[in-house]
Order: structure tokens, then sequence, then C-alpha cells
């Protein structure tokens, strides 16, 4: 992902969210305002135990959001990762990320 749509850890920490939105497998809190869209995502040791299992869902999240990158309007949005989403297939990831970024 471009560093221009990427959040650091202490911007995600101080954000306040604006509104929030659920989907399967991830949620995500949002704020508008600001000159691009910048994303983060949040997987904690209760959705994948394992780091690698971890990395490999920030991975297919961020892959998935690519090509989604110029569709969001402008503003933070920080993406949580659920339960599910441990045990989800990259197709799986992909349609919950397109819908809720077309809800955005």
């Amino acid at each position: 992902m471009p560093p221009k749509h990427r959040l650091t850890g202490a911007e995600m920490r101080t954000m306040r969210p604006a509104r929030r939105m659920s989907g399967a497998l991830f949620s995500v809190s949002a704020t508008s305002g600001g000159k691009t869209a910048r994303f983060g995502v949040v997987v904690s040791k209760k959705v994948a135990i394992k780091a690698v299992d971890r990395n490999l869902i920030k991975r297919r999240w961020r892959a998935s959001l690519l090509k989604h990158l110029t569709a969001a309007p402008a503003g933070t949005y920080v993406f949580v990762a659920k339960r599910d989403a441990a045990g989800a297939s990259f197709a799986d990831i992909r349609d919950d990320i397109a819908a809720l970024v077309g809800r955005l």
C-alpha cells in the first residue's frame, strides 16, 4: 500500500471514530476529513493466537484493499478483524472489504 494511504499505530490509537460499520469479518471505525483516504488494520491475539496467522489476515486485507483505495472518500479508516477472519479464505475477505468500502 502506498505510504500516503497508511495509518501508523500512534495515529490509530489517537483516532476518535465518528461512525462505525460492521461486516461479516471486519468492523470499520471511520473519521471524515483530510486530503486522502488513509487505512489501518488491527488483528488482535483474540482473533488469531499465532503471529503467522495475524500477519496472513493483514496481508489478505491489504491485497483486498488495493483495488478500493481511490473509491473511498477522504478520511481515516481503521479496520478491526473479527474472530471469523481467522478461518476466512482470501475470497471471503475480499468480498467483505468490497462491501464495507462500498458503504463508506
